[in-house]
């Protein structure tokens, strides 16, 4: 089983999803038992910040590794760009006596691992995020100078077994093919310029390429995958399908299938007058989901009316804020007290005069304009 870029820590409009993440990493590990799965591969960005994780989020990854264990589920983890390599590497001798096999520096070659099988043999070779200066530290006398050499370069030095009726790479690079860039959504962090990008024919030896990074599921070339994220971490995947990738292997080949996810709360974008949304919110089952509301009015207080139906709200647009721009600088005159300067922010940013009642908080706020 294939799954990646858990980013645990996250959160979604402002809201904290340990409860969301639990959730769904304890859907993944049901699904591996009862799929009877010999591995779960997972491709990196198990933190959203490795450098800062929240206590929650290295909690939640304590719990995981130990069901993990527990279940005897032979695990296969990398680093990705958003982990530290250091703070993931803590407890990874122990953590592999029982099974849970985890690469977050790249020291010169690729990690392999051997999964064997009646009369089938599989080779999993492990690949941490890694940038050209890592390779040139580990190669100085290799020319080095972007992402794809520094992957070529990591398998030039990896020995590749004979023998082996499947190989299998994990890797969390910016994948591509042909140059032609995966969907991609809100949620990533994407490089600019094509310097990052590494061509999946450098990945010719291998059978399946577990690829991590993009948020969204889809093929790279007829061997590559990335999986996608177990949960909606934008609004721009509100319609996606999230899912987990099966990987059947056979002396014959590999096989690809997906089992979808069924989140605690899922994602949902909804538009419409504030009225139209708040009647029919109020007989809504979903109503305890994270919602994106645009509105195509502009009345007075709207998120906290919506909050009254829709409690986990994680934003909101009108009309007016949608289509304002701040582009042009407001100078107000320098004879202008702080309230009508306000005003006149305003009217400039949203084409709108503020109501009395967002005038009366201003002024209660402002002292009447005095101070």
């Amino acid at each position: 089983m294939h799954i990646s870029d858990l980013h645990l820590g996250k959160k979604l409009g402002g809201r904290d999803l340990e409860e969301d993440q639990r959730h769904i990493l304890g859907q993944i590990m049901d699904l591996a038992e009862e799929q009877g799965v010999d591995g779960l591969i997972v491709a990196g960005d198990i933190f959203d910040d490795g450098t800062s994780s929240t206590v929650s989020a290295v909690n939640i990854l304590d719990w995981f590794l130990t069901e993990l264990a527990e279940r005897d589920i032979e695990t296969y983890m990398i680093s990705g760009n958003h982990d530290s390599m250091d703070r993931l590497h803590f407890g990874s001798k122990l953590f592999r006596s029982k099974g849970i096999h985890i690469v977050s520096r790249y020291e010169g070659e690729m990690i392999r691992y051997v999964q064997r099988k009646d009369d089938l043999t599989v080779g999993i070779y492990l690949l941490p995020f890694i940038k050209p200066v890592h390779a040139r530290n580990a190669h100085p006398e290799d020319r080095i100078e972007s992402y794809e050499d520094a992957v070529r370069s990591a398998i030039s030095h990896t020995e590749l077994v004979d023998g082996e009726d499947i190989r299998i790479a994990v890797t969390h690079q910016f994948v591509t093919n042909a140059g032609v860039n995966p969907d991609r959504c809100d949620s990533e962090k994407v490089y600019v310029g094509t310097s990052e990008n590494v061509d999946i024919s450098v990945f010719d030896d291998f059978d399946y390429i577990a690829l991590g990074h993009i948020h969204r599921p889809q093929n790279v070339g007829s061997k590559g995958r990335y999986c996608g994220t177990p949960l909606k971490y934008s609004v721009s995947e509100a319609d996606d399908e999230k899912s987990v990738t099966v990987i059947d292997v056979s002396k014959d080949g590999v096989n690809v299938s997906t089992i979808p996810l069924v989140p605690l709360r899922d994602l949902r974008r909804i538009r419409g007058p504030l009225e139209e949304i708040i009647a029919a919110g109020k007989d809504n089952p979903h109503r305890e989901d994270y919602y994106q509301v645009d509105l195509t009015d502009n009345p007075d207080n709207p998120m906290d009316r919506v909050r009254e139906v829709y409690p986990n709200v994680i934003g909101l647009t009108t009309p007016s804020i949608g289509e304002s721009s701040m582009d042009d600088e407001v100078t107000p005159d320098e004879d202008m007290d702080p309230i009508s300067a306000l005003r006149e922010f305003y009217r400039r940013c949203t084409g709108t005069e503020p109501s009395e009642y967002q005038m009366s908080i201003v002024e209660e706020i402002m002292g009447g304009g005095d101070e």
